[in-house]
């Protein structure tokens, strides 16, 4: 216990001095969301209150939904702080670089200079991973990872494509695996956001009218203190349990590699396409040079009709 003790008196006054690190304070409160930062990030905070606003906006205009609650954002300035937040909560969150904390209800993201990706597609996502826990009592994992990274703009033509290329190599993760835990093994990681958005992909081009159900009911129910249970409320508007429409979609997706086949083949061809123009050309100027000059011949045909005159003018006396 001796031997602890000086490294459990260490971790408590790190765990103390954090709020001395990172003062943060409330910057911005907006209809949306209130904003906390570090005076550091005082000038990007207020960059962001337009975008961000006018994106959350869309959005609940797409789902049709207006929470009355506005979400707590917070800055971390240093990677210290971010790092004492997030450990315990499994490798794949130590190495977000942002996330929603359920029992806080609250958004942490790592300062602009240390995030790589687009600060205000982050900010999004996880606004999205709270407007869902703020709805739904136990959605599963695949569903809120789904809704946010379709519906932040993360998911584009590259990640479809990605996800195919996947699905042609055979690798796939169930639906059914994804309800409550993320996977492990960090080459897993991709997998798993490619799929559950995939999911939002295959709901959108598949089953859109039981989607627009949903958020049809959902935006009755909007005055109801309380949240909704998302298995029964999926199975109501989706005409069956999740558990069947988990098993559609996983047999969907298998037979997607196909297509990746199809993408291969097109994207093959518009890369050769300019090779084959130049080909083409190449041929054609070859061919051009092989027929005979038009120019030469008529110069030749007016020589041979002057020959006979020449010899005519010879011969008079």
């Amino acid at each position: 216990m001796r031997l602890h003790l000086p490294l459990v008196l260490v971790a408590l006054l790190y765990a103390l001095s954090l709020p001395a690190m990172n003062q943060s304070r409330l910057l911005l409160c907006t209809e949306y969301y209130r904003l906390y930062c570090h005076p550091v990030n005082d000038a990007i905070a207020r960059q962001l209150e337009r975008p961000l606003s006018l994106r959350i906006d869309k959005l609940q205009i797409t789902l049709g939904v207006k929470p009355a609650e506005t979400v707590d954002i917070e800055i971390i300035p240093d990677r210290q702080t971010y790092q004492f937040l997030t450990v315990g909560k499994g490798r794949i969150v130590e190495f977000s670089e942002a996330i929603y904390d359920r029992n806080e209800r609250r958004i942490y993201v790592r300062s602009p200079d240390q995030v790589n990706d687009d600060y205000l597609l982050i900010l999004l996502h996880e606004y999205i991973h709270w407007l869902v826990d703020s709805i739904f009592l136990d959605a599963p994992l695949w569903f809120h990872e789904g809704m946010a990274t379709y519906f932040s703009g993360q998911f584009g033509f590259e990640k479809h494509v990605q996800f195919l290329q996947m699905r042609f190599w055979g690798r796939y993760l169930p639906l059914s695996e994804m309800r409550h835990i993320y996977p492990k093994d960090q080459p897993d990681w991709q997998l798993f956001y490619l799929t559950s958005s995939f999911s939002m992909h295959y709901i959108m081009n598949k089953r859109i009218d039981d989607w627009n159900r949903m958020w049809d009911k959902i935006a009755l129910k909007e005055g109801i203190n309380r949240r909704l249970l998302f298995y029964p409320f999926f199975q109501q508007s989706f005409n069956q349990s999740v558990s069947d429409f988990t098993r559609d979609y996983d047999r969907y997706a298998r037979r997607l590699a196909y297509l990746y086949i199809f993408y291969g083949i097109n994207a093959l061809i518009f890369t050769l396409l300019p090779l084959f123009i130049l080909i083409g050309w190449w041929k054609r100027r070859r061919r051009m040079r092989q027929l005979p000059d038009p120019s030469i011949e008529e110069s030749i045909e007016d020589e041979e009709e002057n020959e006979p005159h020449d010899n005519e003018e010879r011969m008079e006396p």
